[in-house]
C-alpha cells in the first residue's frame, strides 16, 4: 500500500474540487500540500462531501523560510536566461521546489501507516490521453474497502523510482555554465516513487546540497528537475534513483516493475481452505491438482515430487542425484453440498503411464515422467483427456507438451460410515494412454503450461502464449509427432500479459448472466524473478468467437507471497473454486465468493 502525495500550488476553487473528485474516484489514500490557505479551508469543508475519508489536507509551508533554504541569499537568486517568461517566475520555480520536502514531510507524519509514498502532480489527470490510465492507478495504488488491503510488489524496494525523457546527463555538463540556464527533462518531476526510508534518504540530500547547487551555478535558481539531474550527477550510488523511462502523458504513472496486488487469505472476507489427507509416498509429496468434471464425477489428478524447495528457493533431492522425480496419483471428488460445502476426495490411486511405441522413456534424464497435467474433456471425442510437459517421454533433448487419454475406471463399493453401510463411487484403476510428443512452434527448450480452450464446439484447442494471445490445434506431423498450428492470435495489452502465462484451462463462463454465454473464463500467472521466486494471478475472461480478452481481475495471490502454483479452477454459482501448491508442495482447496471481485475487473 503506498500513500500519494500532491502539491496545490494555484487558488482556482472549481478546478482543485473537480480534480479532487477524480483522484478520489481512483481511490488512492491521498494527503494534498494547499499553498492558498483560503483554498486550504474550503476544501477542507468539501471533504465531508467525500463518504469515505481518504483525502486528507495540510497546508503548505513555504520552504524559504527553512533552515536549509535560507542559506541561500534570497536577494542574489537569478532566473535562468531560457525561460517561459510569463510562467517560469521566481515564484514558480520555487513551487516546483517544494515536492520534495512536501513528499518526506508526509512520510514523517505517514497518516496512512504506509511503506511505500507516491508524489503526484495534482493535475496529472490534464496529461492523460488514454481512459483506462485512471483504472491503472486505482489497481496499483487504490484501495477497495478497507485500509492496508492491497499490497505492493517493489522490484527494487531500496531505490528511488522517477520517471524521465533523457538518458543520463555528463557529470561535467551538469556542472557547466550553461546547464542551468535551459531546462533539462532527464526526469519529468511530475512523479517520485520509493519506500519511506529511500525518500527520507533522498530529503537529507535534497537539503543538505541545495547551498552547493545554487552557488555552483551562480545563484540561478532553476526548475526542480534540474536540480535532481544534478543530485544523480553527483550522488548517484548513495541516493539510488531509479530512471525509467517516461514523459508527460499516461507513461508517467506507469512505476516500472512497481504493482498492486491483493493476498486473497487476509483481503477476502469469505475465503475458506481444506486440505485433503493424501497418503504418503515418502520421498514424494504432493503438489498441485488438476480437476475436471466428466460424465458426472470429478475427477483429481495429483502430482507428486521426490524434491522439496527451501524458503530461499533452493532445491533439495533426496537421492542426491538432482533429478525431479514426478508421479501422478487420480482421485474422486465428491460435492459435498448437501452436507458440508466442499469437494472432498473418496480414495487415491496411482496412475500409470502405459505408453506405447513411438513414446519410450529415456534414461539419463534430469526429469523423469509427466509434470504440471492438466486434464480436459476433448470437445471432438467426448474422451478424458491430458495436456502434461515431459522431458522423460520427449523425442529430442528438450522439454515437451505431451497428449493423451486419462482413463478412469470406476467401482461401486460399500463402506461402513457412523455404524451403517453407505455405498461409496471409488476409483478402481487409472492410467494415461494413446499418448503423443507435440512439437514446439518456435522451437523453445522447454514447454509448459499450455491450457486447453475450447475451439467453438467440437475442436481442442491450446493456449500457447499470452502476448499476442496465440491459440494453436493439434495436426498430426512426421513420425507420429503432432504439431501445433496456431490458428488464432490476438493482440493483448503488453503492460498487463507481456509476462503472463497459463494456468487453469479455460471454459465456458456457465454462471453470470445471458452474457456470460458468449465468455470463456479461466486464470493465468506471472512470476516475478525474486529470490525465491514470487507468483500472482488474474482471472481472465476471454470471448468465445474471437478469443478476445474481455476483462481481467487485478492481480492476487492466494495465501502468501511466493512459489504458489494453480493449475486447476471450478466455477460454481456463487464461489470460485482454486487447487493451489505452496512451495511445490502442502496442497489445498481453497474457495472465495465470487463477489469479492466485483470491484476488481479491468474492462478491455
Amino acid at each position: 500500500m503506498a500513500t500519494v502525495v500532491s502539491c496545490i500550488f494555484h487558488s482556482d476553487r472549481d478546478k482543485s474540487l473537480s480534480t479532487l473528485s477524480k483522484w478520489y474516484n481512483t481511490k488512492v489514500y491521498l494527503q494534498v500540500y494547499v499553498k492558498n490557505y483560503q483554498l486550504y479551508e474550503f476544501l477542507q469543508e468539501k471533504l465531508t462531501d467525500f463518504p469515505i475519508n481518504r483525502i486528507r489536507l495540510e497546508p503548505m509551508n513555504d520552504i524559504r523560510t527553512e533552515s536549509w533554504a535560507a542559506k541561500v541569499d534570497l536577494q542574489q537568486c537569478k532566473l535562468p536566461e531560457h525561460r517561459n517568461h510569463e510562467k517560469d517566475t521566481i515564484e514558480h520555480i520555487w513551487n516546483t521546489l517544494h515536492k520534495i520536502p512536501c513528499l518526506s514531510h508526509c512520510v514523517r507524519q505517514n497518516p496512512y501507516k504506509t511503506q511505500y509514498f507516491l508524489y503526484v502532480d495534482f493535475e496529472v489527470f490534464d496529461m492523460f490521453y488514454d481512459s483506462r490510465t485512471e483504472r491503472f492507478m486505482e489497481e496499483h495504488f487504490g484501495q477497495t474497502h478497507s485500509m492496508n488491503q492491497k499490497l505492493l510488489f517493489v522490484g527494487k524496494p531500496g531505490e528511488i523510482y522517477i520517471p524521465g525523457c533523457w538518458g543520463k546527463l555528463d557529470k561535467h555538463f551538469v556542472c557547466s555554465p550553461e546547464f542551468k540556464h535551459n531546462i533539462h527533462w532527464r526526469f519529468c518531476g511530475g512523479l517520485v516513487f520509493g519506500s519511506s526510508q529511500s525518500i527520507l534518504r533522498l530529503d537529507k540530500y535534497y537539503k543538505q546540497y541545495f547551498e552547493t547547487y545554487v552557488t555552483q551555478h551562480d545563484y540561478c535558481l532553476s526548475w526542480e528537475v534540474n536540480y535532481w539531474t544534478w543530485l544523480e550527477s553527483c550522488f548517484s550510488d548513495e541516493i539510488k534513483m531509479k530512471w525509467y523511462q517516461g514523459d508527460h502523458n499516461d507513461t508517467l504513472v506507469r512505476v516500472e516493475n512497481v504493482f498492486g496486488f491483493h493476498t486473497l487469505k487476509t483481503s477476502a472476507s469469505h475465503y475458506k481452505t481444506y486440505r485433503y489427507m493424501y497418503p504418503s509416498l515418502t520421498p514424494y509429496r504432493p503438489m498441485t491438482a488438476s480437476v475436471v468434471y466428466y460424465k458426472g464425477e470429478y475427477i483429481m489428478n495429483t502430482r507428486y515430487v521426490n524434491y522439496w524447495i527451501y524458503d530461499n528457493g533452493a532445491y533439495w533431492y533426496p537421492e542426491d542425484e538432482h533429478k525431479i522425480r514426478t508421479k501422478n496419483i487420480c482421485s474422486l471428488l465428491k460435492d459435498g453440498s448437501e452436507h458440508h460445502d466442499t469437494f472432498y476426495p473418496t480414495g487415491f490411486n496411482e496412475t500409470i503411464e502405459k505408453f506405447e511405441p513411438p513414446i519410450l522413456k529415456r534414461a539419463n534424464v534430469f526429469s523423469e515422467g509427466v509434470e504440471d497435467i492438466r486434464l480436459f474433456v476433448s470437445q471432438s471425442t467426448g474422451n478424458l483427456m491430458f495436456i502434461g510437459s515431459t522431458l522423460g517421454y520427449s523425442n529430442v533433448d528438450n522439454i515437451r507438451m505431451i497428449v493423451g487419454e486419462y482413463n478412469v475406471e470406476i467401482a461401486n463399493i460399500e463402506r461402513e460410515d457412523l455404524e451403517k453401510t453407505v455405498p461409496v463411487t471409488v476409483i478402481k484403476h487409472a492410467n494415461m494412454s494413446n499418448a503423443y510428443v507435440i512439437s514446439s512452434p518456435y522451437n523453445s527448450w522447454c514447454e509448459k503450461n499450455w491450457c486447453p480452450v475450447p475451439l467453438g464446439e467440437d475442436e481442442d484447442g491450446f493456449i500457447y502464449k499470452w502476448n499476442p494471445l496465440e491459440i494453436g490445434k493439434l495436426v498430426k506431423g512426421k513420425q507420429g509427432i503432432y504439431d501445433l498450428e496456431i490458428v488464432h492470435r490476438v493482440a493483448t495489452n503488453t503492460e498487463i500479459f507481456g509476462k503472463v502465462k497459463g494456468s487453469t484451462p479455460f471454459q465456458k463462463n456457465s454462471f453470470g448472466g445471458p452474457e456470460a454465454e458468449t465468455e470463456l473464463v479461466g486464470m493465468v500467472h506471472y512470476s516475478e524473478e525474486t529470490s525465491p521466486r514470487q507468483y500472482y494471478n488474474r482471472i481472465v475472461v476471454l470471448d468465445r468467437d474471437t478469443y478476445e480478452v474481455k476483462r481481467c481481475s487485478e492481480s492476487f495471490c492466494f495465501e502468501n507471497i511466493g512459489v504458489e502454483f494453480c493449475m486447476s479452477m471450478c466455477n460454481k454459482p456463487t464461489k470460485w473454486v482454486f487447487w493451489i501448491s505452496q512451495k511445490d508442495r502442502d496442497p489445498m482447496m481453497i474457495e472465495i465468493e465470487k463477489t469479492f471481485f466485483d470491484d476488481k475487473w479491468i474492462e478491455f
